[in-house]
């Protein structure tokens, strides 16, 4: 069975060049893959000062379920005060 190898340095470069990801603040995107790919390592390199919420987390989970509802009920109540 013939040896693969992979230079890491080409593999990158060839990513780069293959995804066109947007620029820092233009629009919000899903990144999708396989897990223990890469794609959280991929971003934190091209976005290293982007906000980052992990809904795996479970405590992170419920905070913004609550503020969700919280955003819910206040827009509800403002819409029967029309």
């Amino acid at each position: 069975m013939p040896k693969i190898t992979c230079n890491i340095q080409v593999m990158n470069e060839y990513y780069k060049r293959k995804l066109r990801l947007l620029g820092v603040g233009s629009e919000t995107f899903f990144l999708w893959g396989a897990r223990q790919t890469g794609k959280s390592t991929l971003l934190k390199k091209i976005y290293p000062r982007s906000l980052w919420i992990d809904l795996l987390k479970s405590e992170e989970y419920r905070r913004y379920i609550d503020i969700l509802n919280i955003f819910a009920r206040k827009s509800l109540n403002q819409k029967q005060d029309l």
